[in-house]
């Protein structure tokens, strides 16, 4: 099972499915669906997700303050940045990754799940 972990910014004047997401988590193995060449999509899909985040914040958005951890062998990825007025194209990328994260784990709910955290403030 992928779990995926959805971090927001205390609520503002936001909506939570648009903008204020902080990070994005997800650690181990869905062990999903198998495609054509046994590859497991349900994982691929998931993983595919986080590295246009991680692109998109670190190529596409440079100016972002970004903290990534990594560990392949477990499945496990987290990027966090800061919730400042300048991560404005951060939120809108990372609120496109996590509806994507939703619909999958709405998908294949015996594969991933998602929790939603709200930091404190």
């Amino acid at each position: 099972m992928t779990k995926v972990k959805i971090f927001h910014a205390p609520l503002q004047a936001m909506a939570r499915d648009c903008g204020n997401i902080v990070g994005i988590e997800c650690d181990g193995h869905s062990c999903g669906v198998r495609g054509d060449g046994g590859a497991d999509i349900v994982c691929a899909s998931v993983s595919l997700c986080m590295e246009m985040l991680e692109t998109g914040l670190r190529q596409v958005i440079p100016d972002v303050d970004v903290s990534i951890t990594e560990s392949r062998l477990r499945g496990y990825k987290s990027i966090r940045w800061e919730a400042t007025e300048s991560a404005d194209f951060a939120r809108f990328i990372a609120a496109v990754v996590a509806v994507t994260l939703r619909n999958i784990a709405a998908t294949y709910p015996r594969n991933v799940s998602i929790e939603e955290i709200e930091e404190e403030k």
